[in-house]
């Protein structure tokens, strides 16, 4: 095909994928309020979100996640506005689409191949948890530097240090994050032996030692004790872990045959091109694209193991910022081997797969509908809320206990939070600070 037409089309596939987050946005601007929600609530626990830099509190686990790159942004958010989570909201919508975009970047400046498709996929898919929680931020947090790490590891050594930094804070995003870690060190041992320049070795030392060091902090720590694991032996891993896979391929129904098929698909892929690919520089950045895929499944992986047991719905939409990637890393390596030769083979199994992708993602577009369930629920503690600083009752809140308590309300009442100065002023409530 003309390269100027592919170009065009490029652009105008990009065009589409604005407009579709356009649209998400016109759904989300007016429904998004300034109220915590769920977990956000336990950032007014003893010892949690306060007006000085308190180390010890980003480094406490959020369940049994560290998420200090999330406390950090509620933090600067809490001296900039009181944290209002109107604005944390809108941040973290346009930071995802900066990932996204900076994701689409790296395909098109490594690997030669125009991304419009995925950015189309990426602004329809339904996050509707990740786009109206703001201490969902970590998912945005943990993949983006994950990214940057890869980016870093493969310029010149002078640059390729600053990775170490990148990966710690994925490390410290999100529990995720190890598997993340591990990727980027088997990615820099790689490297060693290819490059054969003992920075790379060094890089995959430091790593190495910095995921031995998160080990023993998690296991300090002592994470929650009702935590239940399910093991790779179990069927129950195996059912949730192809459930999640089959969501990056964007199908919401439960099914985990629809998984294995593409799992298989997608290593079938990796296989043609290890055959495929034989100078130096290809089987470099094909290795690139393994082991970050290799991060993914570590990523679902972990997700799997813990909530395998105690999650009914398995296709929770916060998962698919991640298992989208795996769609990506097919599409990636599709492309090149179209490029490559036997283009009417490969363009043919290329071409079925795109039209397969309409199935799914169909249900996909639905921005309003999606959210209907949360914004109900918003207004419903926003209700709650009211009543309890309004006549000090906490009869409204009873669909609600199980993350409000009354002194996390007093507490977030001190901290003078963007929420409750809307609430005080709203009901005429004398504002002590």
């Amino acid at each position: 095909m003309n390269s100027k037409l592919i170009k065009l089309l490029n652009i105008f596939l990009y065009l589409i994928g604005f407009y579709l987050f356009w649209k998400h946005f016109l759904v989300l601007q007016p429904n998004i309020m300034d109220m915590p929600f769920y977990d956000e609530w336990t950032m007014f626990d003893k010892g949690g979100l306060s007006s000085t830099f308190d180390l010890k509190w980003l480094f406490t686990l959020h369940n049994e996640n560290f998420i200090l790159t999330t406390k950090l942004l509620f933090w600067f958010f809490y001296l900039f506005n009181h944290w209002d989570i109107y604005t944390n909201l809108l941040f973290n919508f346009l930071f995802f689409i900066s990932i996204v975009l900076f994701f689409c970047f790296l395909i098109e400046k490594y690997y030669i191949i125009p991304s419009g498709f995925l950015f189309i996929l990426f602004s329809c898919i339904l996050l509707w948890e990740n786009h109206s929680w703001a201490i969902c931020a970590h998912w945005h947090f943990v993949i983006f530097f994950f990214l940057l790490a890869l980016l870093f590891l493969l310029l010149p050594p002078k640059y390729s240090w600053f990775s170490v930094i990148w990966i710690t804070l994925s490390l410290f995003s999100y529990g995720i994050g190890i598997a993340f870690s591990l990727a980027y060190a088997g990615l820099s041992l790689y490297l060693y032996q290819v490059r054969k320049k003992m920075h790379y070795f060094i890089l995959f030392t430091v790593v190495s030692l910095l995921s031995v060091l998160w080990f023993i902090l998690i296991w300090s720590s002592h994470p929650t004790e009702n935590t239940v694991l399910t093991m790779p032996f179990e069927p129950a891993f195996w059912n949730y872990f192809l459930n999640l896979f089959s969501l990056g391929f964007g199908f919401l129904q439960k099914e985990f045959l629809i998984g294995l098929v593409y799992l298989c698909f997608t290593l079938a892929l990796f296989y043609f091109s290890f055959q495929k690919f034989k100078t130096s520089k290809e089987r470099e950045l094909l290795m690139v694209v393994f082991f970050f895929f290799m991060g993914l499944l570590g990523a679902i992986s972990l997700i799997s193991a813990g909530r395998a047991k105690i999650e009914s719905v398995l296709k929770t939409t916060r998962y698919a910022e991640i298992t989208l990637f795996f769609l990506c890393v097919a599409y990636i390596l599709l492309f090149k081997l179209v490029q490559s030769g036997q283009k009417r083979v490969y363009f043919g199994i290329f071409i079925l797969t795109l039209v397969g992708l309409f199935y799914p993602f169909r249900k996909h577009f639905r921005f309003d509908i999606a959210y209907l369930g949360n914004f109900y629920q918003k207004r419903l503690l926003k209700e709650c809320v009211k009543n309890y600083y309004q006549a000090n009752d906490f009869s409204k809140c009873k669909d609600f206990e199980y993350f409000l308590t009354k002194e996390g309300f007093e507490r977030a009442k001190n901290l003078n939070l963007s929420f409750y100065q809307k609430i005080s002023k709203e009901l005429q409530i004398e504002n002590p600070k």
